[in-house]
């Protein structure tokens, strides 16, 4: 790998900071984007902030967050989810990204994709089998990143 390896957490659905972050990165065809976990919650588009990482290709770690949504997806078992967490399931229903984001052009195919499979679905997604291994930290809110050459 020539290019740079680039590594972001704790999005938390804030995707107009996420989209900034990675504008100022300029990414290269040649850089790696992992994102470490806790990608949804808090913020207002947990839904575009993964369609973000999909249109870069990034690939991302489980955080704990992700790991409530799932484990609530899997069970509908209200022991998983904590303060927030099923507004943002609910961004994530298939019927709910029809309604919000065809205005942003995104058809049927397209939104079925972003939630096909898991949460994360469509890209590359590091699952730790142990929940205290998964988390990738509890962060502000805020996007943070860190870079390195490899």
């Amino acid at each position: 790998m020539n290019g740079r390896l680039i590594a972001i957490g704790d999005i938390h659905g804030c995707h107009e900071e996420f989209s900034e972050l990675l504008r100022l990165i300029d990414l290269q065809p040649d850089d790696r984007l992992i994102l470490l976990g806790d990608l949804v919650n808090r913020g207002p588009n947990t839904p575009r902030v993964l369609e973000l990482a999909r249109e870069h290709r990034a690939i991302s770690l489980l955080g704990n967050h992700e790991l409530r949504l799932l484990n609530y997806r899997r069970t509908r078992d209200l022991k998983f989810v904590k303060e927030n967490d099923l507004e943002t399931f609910d961004q994530l229903t298939l019927d709910n990204l029809l309604i919000k984001n065809r205005s942003a052009g995104w058809d049927a195919a397209k939104i079925e994709r972003c939630i096909r499979g898991s949460i994360a679905a469509g890209y590359k997604t590091v699952v730790d089998t142990d929940e205290r291994e998964a988390r990738a930290g509890r962060g502000n809110g805020k996007p943070a990143a860190s870079n390195s050459t490899a």
